[in-house]
């Protein structure tokens, strides 16, 4: 009988440390998935990182060969140059202006498309988007040789507005860069002055048939494309997608009301990347993009934010195109499964506990009655007896 005993609390023994390899499957799997987390939210990130760079080049590869295309035109290669003056006729300007106008209506993305001739000249000539349609800016001379700045187009019998101050194409950045070479040149990003919005300008020189500079050609390209792509990604409330320079400035950003600084109307300026207050972004960000770093994770309101980032390079242009999102945008129901797998396998094991005592409650007493026989038959003793009785009782 003392062996039943034992074997009983060996089976109840045992069936508890079945309860030990549950807890350990448990630990693992808590542990390998949470490294797993890891990894898909990071490549996550990046991979829709790296299609926001894609996109960033191919918006860069098609102005370039716009301005290319269009430095060579006929139009300009016809042209000549006259004690430094464009000699060019209202019909060349009205082919130029066709052209550009074309161009424009086919690519929403290029803001404007510009011309600018060198003093003495300073003509300027652009075709360029506007809330009301496409609209053409001109500067020229003056009876009296001074710039003047005004709307209208070569239909225009008359200038339609003027601007206060003239814009003169060799006080642009875009121009000068382009004029000592024949290489296609990138500003660096900057609010358009007449549309007030954020973009980078690709500019070249342009010569005529015999190889005289009559001007630069420019495109401006604008960055609210990339905005409206990067705000196309499905990160929930707590996510974003952004593009931040090197130079410290935020050039495009899924939210674009974020672009611009926040400040005097009249003379906008990109946003700083020190002026984030977003808890979304780590305190050292600007310090993250100018090191290079490419991957990293914070934590910011119990939330834990992985950001993965991705370089973007033409010419003087150095940005880092960048994803954040907060580890539970993925995991909700990761999380539910996990703690509900967990809590059936403890839920399991304390069944399986309980069902081994109940049963070895069950069968150990008929089998110690069975042993308690024996032993009086062994011994000779036949007789029944009380105990023998309360025994068989049910």
């Amino acid at each position: 009988m003392r062996t039943i005993t034992v074997r009983r609390s060996l089976l109840i023994l045992l069936v508890s440390f079945s309860l030990v390899p549950v807890a350990v499957i448990a630990t693992a799997g808590y542990l390998v998935t949470e490294r797993m987390t890891d990894r898909l939210v990071a490549r996550h990130n990046r991979t829709l990182a790296e299609q926001a760079r894609t996109r960033a080049e191919g918006l860069f590869d098609k102005a370039e060969a716009i301005c290319t295309v269009l430095s060579d035109l006929e139009t300009f290669r016809r042209l000549e140059s006259r004690e430094g003056r464009l000699a060019w006729s209202e019909a060349d300007r009205a082919e130029l202006e066709r052209t550009f106008r074309g161009i424009l209506e086919v690519h929403p993305e290029f803001m404007n498309l510009l011309f600018g001739a060198p003093a003495p000249g300073n003509e300027f000539f652009m075709v360029g988007h506007r809330k009301d349609g496409v609209a053409v800016l001109r500067t020229v001379l003056d009876p009296e040789g001074n710039p003047r700045t005004y709307w209208g187009s070569s239909a225009d019998t008359a200038p339609v507005s003027y601007e206060a101050t003239p814009l003169v194409p060799e006080a642009r950045d875009w121009f000068g860069a382009a004029l000592g070479g024949d290489a296609a040149q990138w500003s660096r990003p900057y609010v358009f002055k007449t549309s007030r919005k954020p973009g980078v300008t690709v500019s070249r020189r342009v010569t005529n048939a015999r190889g005289e500079t009559l001007g630069v050609l420019g495109v401006d390209l604008s960055l609210e494309d990339l905005s409206k792509y990067l705000s196309e990604f499905e990160l929930g409330v707590q996510g974003t997608a952004f593009a931040l320079s090197v130079q410290g400035d935020v050039v495009a950003w899924a939210e674009e009301n974020r672009v611009l600084a926040v400040g005097d109307s009249s003379s906008p300026a990109l946003a700083k990347v020190e002026s984030i207050d977003d808890p979304r972004f780590p305190a050292e960000i600007e310090a993250l993009v100018k090191e290079g770093k490419e991957e990293f994770v914070h934590k910011a309101g119990g939330e834990k934010y992985y950001t993965q980032l991705v370089p973007f390079r033409r010419g003087p242009i150095s940005w880092a195109i960048g994803v954040t999102a907060p580890r539970s945008h993925f995991t909700a129901g990761l999380d539910f499964l996990r703690l509900f797998t967990v809590g059936v396998a403890v839920l399991t094991g304390v069944v399986a506990a309980f069902l081994a005592f109940f049963l070895a409650n069950r069968v150990t007493p008929p089998l110690e009655a069975l042993a308690h026989r024996a032993g009086r038959v062994r011994e000779g003793r036949l007789e029944a007896t009380e105990e023998d009785a309360s025994i068989d009782t049910p």
